[in-house]
């Protein structure tokens, strides 16, 4: 495997999302197993930990694997990863009636990313939410607020008909 050219984490860093892909609860990692929305021998989908004003309830997707960023994961398991944010982006469409979403992937420190394993963000959006504009406001949800939203996208996720994709 190549090593990235982007920044490198911290010495000594351990990953939380390999935490949660490994199904261990921490009290170090923020994301709990409850909010697991979708798993399987690839992949990984979890409400996030962190929010914005006008946006709760926003997903990350992971590949399982350890990968630090787009220059380290093999395209196969990228394609993986980008399936089910296809997929979970119609459910958080139709889950929270929302108006639209929005994609973010981040590579390195200066291009915004602050967890050094490869992660996509679906974000649910509405006219005038001013998500961009706001981005400072970043606040950690408590774990009663990211379970509600994981039950309502689980529920959606097992009735939709993108679940048999």
């Amino acid at each position: 495997m190549l090593k990235s050219p982007i920044t490198q984490p911290p010495q000594n860093y351990e990953c939380p999302f390999c935490t949660v892909v490994a199904g261990v609860d921490k009290d170090s990692v923020q994301t709990k197993q409850q909010d697991i929305v979708f798993q399987d021998e690839n992949v990984t989908a979890f409400v996030s930990s962190a929010t914005w004003p006008n946006n709760a309830g926003n997903l990350i997707i992971i590949p399982n694997s350890h990968y630090q960023d787009i220059t380290e994961i093999p395209c196969n398991i990228y394609l993986r990863v980008y399936e089910l944010v296809h997929r979970l982006a119609q459910v958080v469409l139709e889950a929270y009636e929302c108006e639209g979403v929005s994609t973010r992937q981040h590579n390195g420190e200066h291009g915004g990313q602050d967890v050094w394993h490869l992660h996509t963000h679906i974000l649910p959006r509405w006219q005038d939410d001013n998500l961009y504009e706001r981005s400072k406001e970043r606040r950690e949800q408590c774990e009663s607020e990211r379970l509600k939203f994981a039950n309502v996208i689980k529920k959606a996720l097992e009735n939709s008909p993108v679940n048999s994709q």
